[in-house]
């Protein structure tokens, strides 16, 4: 019973973010704990967070986080 639009908006309230930033901030900081787990490539975690494109993912971790996921694994 309540719009999309109620929605987005309460959660801006709650977050300062928009749904496609708060979307892409969850999704990021699940890659980045999969990351930490030994094994898991990472074309897999890309695709387990959401992403159907493993550079749009690699750009958009770089851009949440200064570094490459493969940089982040090594830390």
């Amino acid at each position: 019973g309540i719009s999309v639009r109620s929605i987005s908006n309460l959660l801006r309230e709650e977050t300062g973010l928009g749904f496609a930033e708060y979307l892409e901030k969850v999704r990021l900081e699940q890659a980045a704990q999969l990351l930490n787990a030994p094994g898991v490539n990472i074309n897999s975690i890309a695709a387990r967070v959401g992403y159907t494109s493993a550079d749009s993912f690699r750009r958009a971790f770089k851009r949440y986080t200064g570094q490459s996921p493969s940089q982040y694994r090594e830390e």
